[in-house]
């Protein structure tokens, strides 16, 4: 397919940390390879405390001069406290394109509002957040299904909203043997993301023990940040305590690349999310996590929470599990899957002909190209 860029000189991306996460790095590495200019401006520690709120007005204002003196013709938005920009950018007739993430509502309410009003705030975010793309906001992508936002939140404000699954490129495919791979005696068992409370933190120590104490042969990689650096060396402390220093490798976060070379020496991915309110808006093409872990040729042990198990019980590519401190049952699969060497390759080979087939980012970024498109000849 062939896109014009003849309208869209350039494009600024708004990210939201001091680096761009997998996703918008192949966002903009696709919007340049069809000869859009980017570039990115970031805003970090989006954590609505006071500091935060002070440093706000700053941040708008190198926006809005940004934008206004580069003349962009579209603005790339990646968070909800960028959306009172899209007012102004509409008076100065820029295109914007909203990249959004659909739980912030759930999000803000749960972790900052008491439980009395959480209901009200969630409305409210909600409405603000409602109101802001019906009269300002030309196109916005998502990572969850039809039956979720795209039906009942964001399509009856925005005719133009696009599903796009956080998958990795096809060229990152697990391309060795992989009979050779899953043939090694020690089991090698990974984790990626962010290490903390919600995803496994509390629950990792306890499985690791009881995996050593059945005897079992394995090492595991933990790729990701923890909230602070106190948190890491309570951990690492806990981890040496225990005994299970020889088993544990703690690499903190890695960029892409090099995380895809280190999961291609594993054979077991985990993703023990626990069942919180805020994950349960989670929509089948959110988990990059397992897609990743399938793209490098893995068994995956994942939650059944939110729709992240969707893909994974589909393709076969893993074991569903309800509880995710249900410690002696995840012990007991992971046990099973490496005296059972042939299922978890079965699982590894299902998970590398999906990625091969449905989810990947070469079919995914069409669907980016082509929204830019469309709001182009508008």
């Amino acid at each position: 397919m062939c896109y014009s860029s003849a309208k869209i000189r350039s494009i600024l991306i708004l990210a939201t940390a001091n680096y761009l996460v997998p996703r918008l790095q192949l966002e903009k590495k696709a919007l340049e390879e069809v000869g859009y200019r980017i570039d990115v401006l970031n805003i970090d520690d989006i954590s609505f405390n006071p500091r935060f709120f002070k440093r706000l007005a700053g941040y708008y204002a190198q926006v809005l001069k940004k934008t206004i003196k580069s003349k962009y013709y579209a603005v790339h938005m990646t968070h909800i406290v960028q959306l009172p920009l899209a007012l102004v950018f509409k008076i100065f007739r820029k295109k914007v394109v909203y990249d959004a993430y659909e739980r912030y509502s759930t999000d803000i309410s749960e972790k900052y509002v008491n439980s009395k009003h959480k209901n009200l705030i969630r409305e409210l975010i909600e409405l603000f957040e409602n109101l802001i793309i019906w009269v300002s906001v030309d196109a916005i992508l998502v990572v969850s299904t039809v039956n979720e936002y795209l039906k009942k939140r964001y399509a009856r404000f925005c005719s133009k909203v696009e599903c796009l699954y956080n998958v990795p490129p096809r060229n990152l495919l697990y391309s060795s043997n992989l009979e050779d791979k899953f043939n090694n005696g020690t089991l090698v068992i990974a984790y990626v993301g962010a290490i903390i409370i919600d995803k496994g933190l509390d629950n990792f120590i306890p499985l690791l023990l009881r995996l050593k104490q059945s005897q079992l042969r394995y090492k595991i990689h933990f790729i990701g940040s923890f909230m602070d650096n106190n948190v890491r060396s309570e951990f690492i402390a806990e981890v040496n305590k225990s005994g299970l220093s020889e088993n544990v490798m703690v690499h903190g976060q890695m960029d892409y690349q090099t995380m895809h070379k280190t999961l291609n020496q594993c054979q077991i991915g985990l993703t023990l999310y626990s069942k919180s309110p805020r994950l349960s808006a989670v929509g089948k093409g959110s988990s990059r996590k397992n897609f990743t872990y399938m793209c490098s040729g893995m068994a995956i042990i994942t939650t059944g929470v939110g729709e992240l198990s969707r893909v994974i019980e589909e393709e076969q590519c893993g074991i569903v599990i309800d509880d995710p401190h249900d410690l002696d049952r995840i012990c007991k699969i992971i046990r099973m899957l490496d005296r059972d060497r042939s299922s978890a390759l079965e699982y590894a080979r299902n998970g590398l002909r999906a990625i091969q087939k449905k989810y990947n980012w070469d079919l995914e970024k069409q669907k980016l190209l082509g929204l830019y498109e469309m709001i182009s000849r508008n």
